[in-house]
């Protein structure tokens, strides 16, 4: 079960890619509550700083563990599409940090909210994508790897059918009519 959630391998559909997320959500939301109730009243805080010290481990602890798990969705419902995600999860990335930078670097004009606007809808666009794009079908062809180019070997000729007569079956697989080794009885099966 750990192995289809941290897992970058296979597909996922649009229902399992809405549960996974949701259950991300699900487990932010009661990460939060925790830490809000572990952390009491933000006034004692001032006067015990060190209250502070186990809630930001744990966060640092359980941070990468939630951005890999959204990697891992994000890359199996990518491959369910039909694309790469070595090639979209970078992509999406950069693009984002050349509009949180533009947003940054331009704050105080019009164009640093313009920035910050289109961070956003790529961010919406980004998301909407992942949920409700069409997966490919299972027939479809599969995506090109370096096993395609293995050659595997051509299973053996078929054996004439039982009602042709012996000398036919015979002559159709020669290997057939040779009495087999003797095997012992546990060992057939190997």
């Amino acid at each position: 079960m750990l192995a289809s959630i941290f897992s970058f391998r296979g597909r996922i559909n649009r229902l399992q890619y809405f549960g996974g997320v949701v259950g991300l959500f699900v487990s932010f939301v009661v990460a939060g509550v925790l830490a809000f109730l572990c952390l009491g009243d933000l006034s004692e805080l001032r006067q015990a700083p060190a209250k502070v010290l186990p809630v930001l481990l744990i966060a640092l602890i359980v941070l990468p563990v939630w951005v890999w798990i959204s990697f891992s969705l994000q890359a199996r419902r990518i491959r369910d599409i039909g694309l790469n995600p070595l090639f979209v999860i970078p992509a999406y990335i950069v693009f984002q940090a050349i509009l949180q930078a533009m947003g940054t670097s331009m704050a105080t004009g019009p164009a640093g909210s313009l920035a910050s606007v289109a961070s956003m809808m790529v961010d919406l666009a980004y998301s909407l994508a992942l949920l409700f794009w069409p997966g490919r079908q299972q027939d479809a062809q599969p995506l090109r790897s370096w096993a395609d180019n293995v050659k595997l070997p051509s299973p053996p000729a078929t054996p004439a059918p039982l009602s042709a007569p012996i000398t036919a079956r015979v002559a159709a697989n020669p290997a057939a009519a040779q009495p087999a080794a003797a095997v012992p009885f546990g060992r057939r099966g190997l």
